[in-house]
């Protein structure tokens, strides 16, 4: 019960953190999606909304909750410290950004990184940083405010999400529709309210297919990319023109070390909990780059461990014997020559081991694509869905493999 609350809690916290990328400038709430680690099951859940549509709901009501608290407020709050504690409440948002950073290096890395991703990496950071420099000069602008400029505006406030690293507070600065927005939310001004909405939900649901996809097909580029992002927008908001050496200036500087340790605690927080208690009442201890929730999806390490009676080292090796394992190219040779029966029978083969170890995705889907086999009717989506949850599930083995040392 203690891990479902400190989880519950950790979400609504991480909200009202993403919140603050719609009201504060500089700050992108997809970015901090992605720092606190909740991008890429927001684009999933939107790309396939009525898959596991109740889970998910019940997974982002608190996200949600801490969003409006955020945006609804801690507007004013935000607001007085902006204009009278500028640099302080800047530096501690930097601190935040900072102290997640490692755990958003863990996760890009999770199904592998290679030298061109560390490149792509520092060539967006560039390039992000020497595009965010100049926007200023690039969007400022007096757009009309009427039902499509609003539009527009859902449509920017929209792609702040899908596009970790975009400010959409910035963009409607420059534009001058930011104030009248600010007032809008204020008196619940429909005219406002309702053609952002529109914008909004369109260009949500209109990119995060697109989004899904890039994911599948290329996960670690797209992570690093948003690295970079991230890593440029963060260093644009650092106020540069503040005295460090001064007594304001030391301020400063705790107000990031604080941030720091909070973005820190609420990595570490996140990891040492999980949402459900094995079978024994137990809480598992979960690897501290991967969420509670992204290990649950592929592994079940309670299931696993009470078949091996607890011993972790028995564990250990039958999770490297998977790895090992020769049956999965052993399974796509037979596919490329044909030979149903025998895929047919190293299907099954793969089966039983991920059964054993209670992979239940990857037994869920290997299961089906053996009995197709079998069939003789071997499905492409079928095919797909079990090449899909392999890889994912050995990506989660790896790291597992790695923190058990």
């Amino acid at each position: 019960m203690k891990s479902k609350v400190i989880d519950w809690f950790l979400r609504l916290v991480k909200g009202v953190f993403v919140g603050t990328g719609f009201i504060l400038p500089g700050v992108s709430g997809g970015a901090l999606a992605a720092i606190f680690g909740l991008y890429e099951r927001i684009i999933r859940f939107v790309a396939h909304i009525t898959k596991d549509f109740k889970k998910n709901i019940l997974f982002f009501i608190p996200v949600v909750a801490g969003m409006l608290v955020s945006i609804v407020g801690l507007a004013w709050p935000l607001g007085f410290f902006l204009d009278n504690y500028k640099a302080p409440t800047m530096l501690f948002f930097v601190g935040c950004i900072i102290g997640t950073l490692p755990s958003l290096w863990k996760q890009a890395g999770l199904k592998g990184r290679k030298p061109r991703h560390i490149v792509i990496m520092a060539a967006v950071a560039a390039v992000g940083f020497v595009f965010l420099f100049f926007a200023d000069g690039l969007f400022q602008a007096n757009v009309p405010q009427n039902f499509f400029t609003w539009i527009l505006a859902g449509v920017i406030i929209a792609l702040g999400v899908l596009v970790p690293g975009l400010s959409p507070s910035n963009f409607l600065i420059y534009m001058g529709l930011y104030d009248p927005m600010v007032a809008g939310f204020k008196h619940f001004d429909m005219m406002i309210l309702l053609p952002i909405g529109i914008g909004l939900l369109v260009c949500i649901i209109a990119f995060s297919k697109l989004m899904d996809q890039v994911f599948k097909k290329a996960y670690a580029g797209l992570f690093h990319v948003i690295l970079g992002v991230v890593v440029a927008s963060t260093v644009m908001i650092v106020p540069f023109d503040t005295n460090y050496l001064s007594m304001g200036g030391l301020v400063c500087l705790a107000c990031c070390v604080a941030g720091a340790a909070l973005g820190w605690f609420m990595s570490r927080l996140e990891d040492k909990y999980v949402p459900e208690k094995a079978e024994s009442g137990k809480e598992l201890a979960m690897p501290q780059n991967l969420t509670a929730q992204q290990i649950a999806e592929y592994v079940d390490m309670a299931g696993a461990l009470a078949r091996v009676r607890g011993n972790t080292a028995v564990y250990q090796k039958m999770l490297g014997l998977l790895l090992d394992s020769g049956e999965f190219t052993a399974l796509e040779e037979a596919l490329a020559a044909g030979d149903l029966p025998k895929a047919a029978n190293v299907a099954h083969s793969i089966k039983g081991m991920t059964g054993n170890l209670s992979l239940h995705r990857l037994f869920n889907s290997s299961t089906a694509l053996m009995q197709a086999l079998r069939a003789g009717n071997p499905d492409d989506t079928l095919l797909a869905q079990f090449r899909e949850d392999a890889e994912n599930t050995r990506a989660c083995v790896r790291v597992l493999l790695d923190q058990m040392g």
